[in-house]
């Protein structure tokens, strides 16, 4: 064997031996890349379906606080009614009024 055919042969080698080396770094990349991009999109989907959840229950406090605003402003204005309605009585009921007791059982 020729010192030229011995080394074209290593060199073939060589090349064969860094194709097969390069397809699988390709091949591993293409692994890599296809597992990071179904990792980004699971988060991506955990992160959405957590705002929605968080967006749910914001909605819903803010509802319940909306509710709970509008039923102490129906109490107080109640109040303020029941207060007026109190005051009416007792100063249209005078002591010397018949049946003062019947009206105002506190007197």
């Amino acid at each position: 064997m020729s010192l030229d055919k011995l080394a074209s042969e290593i060199e073939s080698m060589a090349k064969a031996e860094a194709k097969e080396i390069t397809d699988d770094a390709k091949a591993e990349a293409k692994r890599i890349s296809g597992e990071a991009k179904e990792s980004v999109k699971e988060y991506r989907e955990a992160a959405i379906a957590q705002a929605e959840r968080m967006s749910e229950q914001v909605a819903v406090e803010s509802i319940a606080a909306a509710r709970q605003g509008n039923q102490k402003r129906l109490l107080v204005a109640r109040r303020a009614e029941l207060d007026a309605t109190w005051s009416t009585v007792k100063s249209e009921c005078h002591p010397s009024m018949e049946n003062r007791g019947e009206v105002l059982p506190f007197s």
